[in-house]
């Protein structure tokens, strides 16, 4: 895991988010990714955050729901 992909985005700033794979297949929820992420990957919790804020900014949802999210989520983070 330590030379997962992942590390290597974060550390070059790539737009990527975290997120389950088959979780029904697999038996596992995002909250196991993020402890993957912040235990194999050493990930902070900012940075964690960040990853969730990625994944709303590359929605498919539409600008105005998408900007109340992101302004939800900061706000919930203590961003704003």
């Amino acid at each position: 895991m330590t030379a997962h992909p992942a590390i290597r985005f974060m550390e070059d700033g790539v737009n990527f988010s975290l997120n389950t794979d088959n979780p029904g297949f697999h038996f596992l929820d995002i909250l196991d990714e993020y402890d993957v992420a912040s235990r194999d990957f050493r990930f902070t919790e900012q940075q964690i955050k960040e990853l969730n804020l990625n994944a709303l900014r590359s929605s498919f949802a539409e600008a105005p729901i998408r900007e109340k999210l992101l302004q939800d989520f900061k706000a919930a983070y203590g961003m704003v």
